[in-house]
């Protein structure tokens, strides 16, 4: 197998970036003239045609459009804002509600600063494939509140609008205090929005918030998202979308789970993903998320995504991750990821287990609930014996085993990094069988030999000068 060159960082953000415009214009637009992009883009030339000619193979196995790059990838949508800010926002909407004529004159200075009914949008905070997130000053109530607005162009249909409100239905329906609040439904002026509770703090993708998060601390967290996605699930509410930027930890260091864009109403027969609608990011996604398998799509995908958040938080790295999204949904199909040990041989092989346990490729060997997973942690957290099995040496051999290029071939598999150890273990095996082969037959001989000595004629023929 060639060696893989060393990436240039800047190149390979550059390339995540045109490769998800890419997928964006041509899912959005059938006239899309990918020539033309091709000539736009002429340094990407070779990754583009490769990700042409596998366009079609991967929509099969996708469904659904993709709108978001890998996880690590992508810039964290910012949803959080600090003091210093909230202070300065608190005086500008009270200075704006205070006179007409300041917020007239506000609001044409700074774009961002607008009225809009209720509400005085003081700055974006956030933005999405279908949204934007406005910080915003409640006027009736005099509170902070995040204003989610559906961004109109000429782009915007009717199903888009319809998403729009789903998601804030699904939230709506979600009362748990481990769960972002939606406050208000509403159209103004042509406008679909919502309102919801902010939440001050950071989100769980953030490196520095990583940084300072301890084995257990990590594994509390995980608990609380679980029993607020069980709280979901209970309401045939499943999320569809979970993973690191969409949890927060706010200032009393609790989590809080959000953005319900991607959500699935079981109780209905016409979902989301079925009316065109992106189906997840790449590196959470579970495997019958990304093959289309609508039928088999409910709470295990979660718990999969449950997983591949704990697996980021302890390896510091999303369970599978390439140079596109594409790359990473075969990755998702196909392979194992790593385990989080052997990257890191500090962490808890206990939590391991339960994190490994739930990124089965099967939804029926993952925890039955999301609740299961939280008793699970919860016994980890208090040391006793725990429902995952943890792995031993023989698991972890099979693993390793499994992983070498020619292993993955013959089972149908592909390795996108095999290490030196299974490269040489490839190269050497074969000659060992053909030495261990070539001495059978030599002992052979030689028992054959000892077992039958030859005649006295053929001993004198042998003897004689």
């Amino acid at each position: 197998m060639a060696e893989i060159p060393p990436k240039n960082p800047d190149r390979e953000a550059e390339l995540d970036a045109v490769i998800a415009s890419y997928l964006q214009h041509s899912d959005k637009d059938p006239d899309f003239d990918r020539h033309e992009f091709l000539q736009v883009h002429a340094q990407f030339s070779a990754e583009l045609k490769e990700l042409i000619d596998t366009e079609n193979m991967i929509e099969n196995m996708a469904g659904p459009r993709i709108d978001q790059a890998t996880e690590e990838n992508v810039e964290p949508t910012p949803r959080f804002v600090d003091q210093p800010t909230i202070i300065r926002n608190r005086l500008q909407a009270e200075a704006a509600a205070n006179s007409s004529i300041e917020s007239d004159r506000q609001s044409s200075e700074d774009p961002s600063i607008r009225e809009f009914g209720d509400y005085i949008l003081l700055e974006q905070i956030g933005r999405g494939g279908m949204g934007v997130v406005y910080l915003a000053q409640q006027k009736s109530l005099d509170r902070l509140v995040a204003v989610k607005m559906i961004r109109r162009s000429g782009e915007t249909t009717d199903d888009d609008i319809r998403r729009f409100i789903s998601e804030a239905q699904a939230a709506a329906r979600l009362q748990h205090p481990h769960i972002v609040d939606v406050f208000e439904i509403g159209e103004m002026d042509g406008e679909y929005f919502f309102s919801m509770e902010f939440v001050t703090g950071k989100d769980l993708s953030r490196r520095e918030l990583q940084e300072t998060l301890n084995t257990r601390k990590i594994a509390e967290h995980v608990k609380t998202v679980a029993w607020a996605i069980e709280h979901a699930h209970r309401n045939q509410i499943v999320h569809r979308d979970l993973k690191p930027a969409n949890i927060i930890i706010d200032e009393y260091d609790q989590p809080r789970v959000t953005d319900f864009g991607l959500a699935k109403d079981t109780r209905r027969t016409q979902q989301l993903a079925q009316e065109g609608a992106s189906i997840g990011t790449p590196a959470y996604m579970s495997p019958e998320q990304v093959t289309a398998d609508d039928d088999r799509v409910g709470p295990a995908s979660d718990i999969y995504s449950l997983g591949a958040v704990l697996y980021s938080l302890l390896a510091k790295r999303p369970p599978f991750r390439s140079r596109s999204a594409l790359a990473t949904l075969r990755q998702v199909i196909r392979e194992n990821p790593i385990l989080p040990s052997d990257l890191d041989p500090t962490i808890d092989r206990r939590l391991e287990a339960i994190c490994m346990k739930c990124l089965k490729k099967a939804p029926e060997e993952r925890y039955t609930t999301a609740a299961a997973l939280a008793d699970d942690l919860d016994r980890y957290l208090r040391d006793q014996p725990i429902e995952a099995v943890p792995s031993n040496p023989v698991t972890k051999m099979g693993y390793w085993l499994r992983d070498v290029p020619l292993i993955a071939a013959i089972s149908g598999r592909s390795v996108q990094s095999a290490s030196l150890g299974q490269r040489l273990f490839q190269l050497f095996v074969p000659i060992a069988i053909l030495l261990s082969i070539f001495i059978l037959r030599t002992q052979g001989c030689s028992r054959t030999l000892t077992t039958n000595p030859p005649t006295s004629i053929e001993s004198s023929r042998i003897t004689a000068p």
